[in-house]
Order: structure tokens, then sequence, then C-alpha cells
């Protein structure tokens, strides 16, 4: 929260102590926590101007990285996408967002499917794509349904991206 509220250098000094710790425990569930903060940490060095950085924790994050529970791969692959977007790669956050929708999707978790399906409308409006509209309109209307303040706050980005869209159509649609 410290850093999607602005903060990413406090957050990444929070993200760096917590893996400090990790590296001293026996805990078997610790590298997945360290895979966890890695990317975290990869997010707070994107919005620091940090790239080489970022990329170097995203492939430390997933280097070995074995989902601990099933629905663990379509979580870490959305903070990916998010990490790879903030990164300018949007072919990579594209395809990351995309394995993330299919996974919630096919477990049937209306809510968690409900972010990575934001990203990706939003990297679609990004790249110009006539899909994109359609594909903001459902993840909007899907967020519209739930109690989630988190979704509803995911939202953000897809509407600077429809407001960024060339021409009137996006706010109608």
């Amino acid at each position: 929260m410290t850093e999607e509220r602005g903060h990413p250098n406090d957050a990444l000094k929070l993200f760096q102590l917590g893996l400090l710790k990790l590296s001293e425990s026996r805990d078997p569930r610790a590298s997945a926590l360290r895979a966890w903060l890695q990317v975290d940490a990869a997010s707070a060095y994107a919005h620091l101007g940090f790239p080489d950085r970022a990329r170097s924790e995203l492939a430390a994050a997933w280097d070995g990285w074995q989902p601990p529970h099933e629905n663990d791969r379509g979580g870490m692959e959305w903070v990916t996408a998010l990490v790879e977007r903030d990164l300018g790669r949007l072919d990579v956050a594209e395809r990351l967002a995309a394995s993330s929708v299919r996974h919630w999707s096919s477990n049937g978790n209306r809510r968690d499917a409900a972010l990575p399906a934001i990203t990706l409308a939003e990297l679609h409006v990004m790249a110009g794509e006539p899909r994109g509209l359609a594909m903001a309109k459902t993840a909007i209307d899907t967020v519209a349904l739930l109690h989630s303040v988190r979704a509803h706050e995911r939202l953000e980005p897809l509407i600077v991206a429809l407001d960024a869209r060339p021409g009137s159509d996006a706010r109608g649609n």
C-alpha cells in the first residue's frame, strides 16, 4: 500500500528489510515470500526510474520460483504484468495479464480475475486496439458488481488510458 499511495522509496526500504529478514529464515515458505517481495521491489524500482534494477529483481523473483498454491501463479503473473507495463514492455505485460485472466477465470474467482482484466483492457486501450474499448467496458462492468475498494481504485490507470485515447469514443462506450 505504501507504494500504491505514491511512496515507492519508502516501500522499497520495507521490501528490502523484509528480504533481509527472509534471508535469515529457514522456513520453507521463505522462498515464495522472497519472490513476492522481489516483484514488489521491482515495481518500486520501476517507479523510481531504475529499470535495470527492476528487471534484475523480476528475474530473481521468477528464477526457480514454484508457486506454493495453485492461485499464486495467476497473482504473480498479474503483479509482474504491472511492472512490465511500468517498464514500457507492453507486449510482455499483455501476455502476462492475459495468462493471469485465464487462470482466475478458470477458477471462477470474479474479484481476482477483475484485477488483471483491468490491466489487460488498459494495455489494449493504450495500444489503440479496437477491442480495447469492449474490454474496458467489460472490466468496468465487472468491477461495478464488486464490493472491493481495491478493484475500484485499480480502475484509475484504465480511466487515464481511456482519457488519453484520441477521439471521443472512449467515454461513450
